[in-house]
């Protein structure tokens, strides 16, 4: 069984101030938790099933290191203005 959570981190183009924390995307993508107990994390069989539930949520993954997928793009948060990036991360 595989565990799959999200981060996201967040830059504020006003006050160029950044934040990171845990994201659950049922929820909002555009809220942060501070904990990973926080969020929900998602269960899957196979690495392919994650990388599904991934793609379903934060799009593409530009890069990964062996842990964790990075998205290639980033989204703005019309309300706020704020950029934020998101980052999955498998565990097993």
């Amino acid at each position: 069984m595989l565990k799959v959570l999200f981060t996201a981190s967040v830059y504020n183009l006003d006050t160029e101030e950044s934040f990171h924390g845990w994201v659950d995307p049922q929820w909002s993508m555009f809220q942060l938790r501070s904990e990973d107990t926080d969020v929900r994390a998602f269960e899957v069989e196979t690495e392919a099933e994650a990388l599904e539930l991934i793609e379903s949520y934060i799009g593409a993954a530009d890069s990964f290191d062996g842990e964790t997928y990075y998205a290639a793009d980033s989204r703005m948060n019309n309300e706020t203005g704020e950029n934020w990036s998101y980052a999955a991360h498998i565990r097993s």
